[in-house]
C-alpha cells in the first residue's frame, strides 16, 4: 500500500498530498486522490537540484510530469504488456514496441562505419564512433 505521507529531509517535516492537519491518510478512500505520490520538493544527494519523490517506491524524478506518469502508469502496476516473441514484459506499450524493435527486429538499420568494420543500429553512435575512433579521417558536419 502507498503511503500519503513523505518527510522531506530538506524541510524537515511530514507533509502529506491533499490532507488537512487531523486527518488520517487512512481515513481516505483512494477514490478520492488523484495519484496517491508526494509532490514535496526535495534536495538529494547534496546536489542541490530539486527533485520530486513518489511516495509509493521512493524514486526521485527531476520533473513533475515525470513524478506523475511514473505515478500513473508505472508505480505499483503490473507488467501488462508481453512480447509475443519471447517472455519480456512491460509495464508501457511504448517500451514494448522499442523492445520488439530492438531485440526481434528481422531487418533491422544498421550505421556501417567506412573506415572499419563498426556497425551501430543508431546513427549518433555511428558519428560518435568516428569522432572517438577516426578523428583524423573524419571531420563532422
Amino acid at each position: 500500500m502507498r503511503s500519503l505521507s513523505h518527510v522531506c529531509s530538506y524541510y524537515r517535516r511530514t507533509l502529506a498530498l491533499g490532507l488537512k492537519k487531523r486527518q488520517k491518510p487512512a481515513s481516505i478512500p483512494a477514490s478520492q486522490t488523484k495519484i496517491n505520490v508526494c509532490y514535496t520538493v526535495c534536495f538529494v544527494g547534496g546536489s542541490g537540484d530539486p527533485t520530486f519523490r513518489c511516495g509509493g517506491c521512493g524514486k526521485h524524478f527531476k520533473e513533475m510530469t515525470s513524478l506523475k506518469r511514473h505515478a500513473r502508469y508505472v508505480c505499483g502496476k503490473a507488467a501488462v504488456f508481453k512480447c509475443p516473441y519471447c517472455p519480456h514484459s512491460t509495464k508501457l506499450r511504448a517500451n514494448l514496441k522499442k523492445h520488439i524493435n530492438d531485440k526481434h527486429d528481422p531487418n533491422p538499420l544498421v550505421f556501417r562505419c567506412q573506415f572499419c568494420s563498426f556497425a551501430a543500429k543508431q546513427k549518433v553512435s555511428l558519428v560518435r564512433h568516428r569522432i572517438l575512433c577516426h578523428t583524423d579521417k573524419f571531420k563532422p558536419d
